[in-house]
């Protein structure tokens, strides 16, 4: 039996890099769009350019498309330009995908799309499910919403269409953990503010049994890629702590100074989504690391 092509946009990143090799071993063809030209023993890299709107027609001959595209969020200071460019990676790279589809009419078995819990804004301590209202005006809103409306221009072109609104992936090879860990390892923990505010989490392995799941169609639409225990940022830098170095001293750190330190993008540490993943609860979703000091274990010790 011909073995299914999944094409990754975005497959360089923390996410993709996993992932590739996650659906590797599962037996999937696995095929990843680069803008240089690239060679690897186990995957396929194809060419394209968003700044010229250039796609190879080998990259549209797929079963599957997962597109994880997007420059960092909390990268850089979040400066007008960048704010751009945030928003320009995740929707040019939509419309480029569109736009294959579009000329070769070609149907996809599956299109999965990331976005980010970001999109429900800063909500205290309500629980969120994929039925919350959008609420809020702050750029991580806003980037979500167009993000996600030139996603569903996809819809049409795939038998089983998902959104992933991902919370903050738990992995020791980049992304936010690796930031919150740092100090750990010199003995030094911090929460900010009052720390009440939640995080919404996910183990990067748990993402990648996620991701496989829209690929046959066990869930489809918003889905909130999140484990089933979301914590306050105290919880979770104390959980951190338990996991990585249990001797460390956790304190607070006033919200001014993160507010000084980072401007605007100190939202994404600040703000409060207390995040469900029901959807994946009805669906019998089986959680590997639904909690998560072992999760942080796990990566730690695997390095993954």
């Amino acid at each position: 039996m011909e073995k299914q092509k999944v094409l990754i946009a975005g497959g360089s990143g923390l996410v993709g890099s996993f992932l590739a090799d996650y659906l590797y071993d599962l037996g999937y063809k696995v095929l990843i769009l680069s803008r240089s030209d690239r060679s690897h023993p186990k995957y396929t890299y194809l060419k394209w350019d968003l700044d010229r709107m250039y796609i190879d027609s080998e990259a549209l001959k797929v079963h599957h498309i997962i597109n994880l595209t997007g420059a960092g969020i909390a990268d850089k200071r979040w400066t007008a330009s960048r704010k751009k460019e945030i928003i320009d990676s995740r929707v040019l790279s939509a419309q480029l995908l569109h736009k294959g589809l579009k000329e070769s009419n070609h149907k996809l078995l599956s299109y999965t799309s990331a976005s980010a819990i970001g999109i429900y804004g800063d909500r205290a301590d309500e629980q969120l499910s994929e039925n919350a209202s959008i609420t809020g005006v702050d750029f991580m809103v806003e980037c979500c919403k167009v993000w996600e409306a030139e996603a569903k221009k996809l819809e049409a072109y795939a038998e089983n269409f998902s959104i992933l609104r991902i919370g903050i992936v738990i992995s020791s090879k980049g992304g936010a953990l690796s930031k919150f860990i740092l100090p750990l390892k010199l003995g030094q923990a911090s929460y900010f503010g009052n720390g009440a505010h939640y995080y919404s989490w996910v183990h990067i392995e748990d993402l990648a049994k996620i991701i496989v799941s829209s690929l046959t169609a066990e869930i489809s639409g918003i889905v909130n890629a999140v484990s089933p225990t979301p914590l306050t940022n105290k919880e979770f830098m104390r959980a951190c702590k338990q996991a990585i170095a249990s001797y460390a001293l956790l304190y607070p750190v006033p919200s001014f100074v993160m507010k000084l330190a980072m401007g605007e993008m100190s939202k994404v540490i600040l703000n409060s989504n207390r995040v469900i993943p029901q959807k994946l609860n009805e669906a019998g979703f089986k959680f590997k690391f639904p909690e998560l000091r072992e999760a942080v274990e796990d990566v730690v010790e695997r390095e993954v």
